[in-house]
């Protein structure tokens, strides 16, 4: 979103008008144009942004809310519990062991506090 937010803030009046055939500015060029148009060049680029949340939430709320229902947005619970590697690959995706840490020396003054300092 936010290449949707600088022009009501950074328009240059002349650019504006170049491309746009209007005075309009952004709000730290509002000594640069006419009485308000900052404020509504602002403003516009703030309805922008409202609506293009409005439209990507419904149409995720649509899209993942129909996934939902149709029972497709979720594996089984097995597939879950064995994971997905297993249940759709017969296997691992990596050979991996469980390491378990060693614990740490006690004392100070040994080789591994050493390499701390």
């Amino acid at each position: 979103e936010w290449p949707l937010r600088p022009g009501g803030f950074f328009a240059v009046p002349e650019h504006v008008e170049t491309l746009y055939g209007t005075a309009s500015c952004g709000i730290l060029y509002r000594s640069h144009c006419d009485p308000g148009n900052a404020e509504k060049q602002l403003a516009a680029q703030v309805v922008i942004v409202l609506a293009n949340l409005a439209w990507s939430g419904v149409m995720a709320t649509l899209v993942f809310g129909g996934l939902k229902l149709a029972g497709w947005l979720r594996v089984d619970e097995e597939s879950e519990r064995v994971g997905l590697d297993t249940a759709y690959h017969g296997g691992n995706a990596y050979e991996v062991d469980v390491i378990t840490p060693k614990a740490l020396p006690e004392k100070e003054g040994t080789e591994m506090t050493d390499n701390l300092i």
